[in-house]
């Protein structure tokens, strides 16, 4: 009758809502990488990955920040499809390597890449990378606000650790990660076998989280 019919417009028009709100909030918190780190033909991607350090070096050097000389991806995977998965690596270091330089730290150590993973319905993964930093206490706040306002360019903080010396400098060791629809080709493992595994960090679940900064007393 019409209660029934209204009932169904009702749910209709709320499955709708929630469709939309969902839609709204995977774009948030997966955008689509930007269109230069799609190209996966070899030499257009290894020209990104130059043109990224390069750009990043000459900041750092600008700005005397030390900036480590072993920085991943200096090789490039012979599939496009994993060299795809390479490109999204990227993006995510060179966004944290930004975020430090704008925060004035002192110094940027080894960048070390998590095992990629994907979530259980194999629509998004996970990918992660674990930043080694030195820089005053003032440069860690702004460090930890900027990866905060990271966030809507899909980088997420999956752990942090701070540790500090008797002259006031701060090591920080943040594993920051970043979601991205899965493409074919990648043939990546569940997140929690990623995690319960000895390979690399895992990033986050759904979405990325910010673990509480746990302290550890300097020598």
């Amino acid at each position: 009758g019409l209660a029934a019919a209204e009932a169904t417009a009702v749910a209709e028009r709320l499955r709708d809502h929630q469709a939309a709100e969902l839609a709204k909030t995977e774009s948030r918190l997966v955008p689509d990488l930007p269109s230069e780190y799609l190209k996966t033909d070899v030499s257009d991607a290894m020209s990104r990955v130059n043109k990224d350090y390069e750009e990043v070096r000459k900041r750092a050097a600008r700005e005397q920040v030390q900036l480590s000389d072993q920085l991943p991806l200096r090789a490039l995977h012979d599939d496009a499809e994993m060299r795809g998965l390479q490109l999204a690596q990227l993006y995510l270091i060179r966004q944290v390597l930004d975020v430090c330089l704008e925060a004035e730290v002192r110094e940027i150590g080894n960048v070390d890449l998590g095992k990629p993973a994907q979530d259980p319905t194999g629509t998004y993964a996970v990918l992660s990378a674990t930043f080694r930093v030195k820089a005053s206490f003032a440069s860690v706040q702004k460090l930890l606000e900027g990866l905060r306002l990271a966030h809507d360019r899909g980088i997420g903080v999956a752990q942090v650790e701070l540790s500090h010396d008797d002259s006031g400098i701060e090591s920080l060791v943040v594993t920051a990660s970043l979601i991205t629809g899965v493409r074919s080709g990648w043939k990546l493992d569940p997140v929690e076998a990623v995690r319960g595994g000895a390979g690399g960090t895992g990033g986050g679940g759904a979405a990325p989280r910010t673990r509480p900064t746990r302290s550890r007393s300097g020598g």
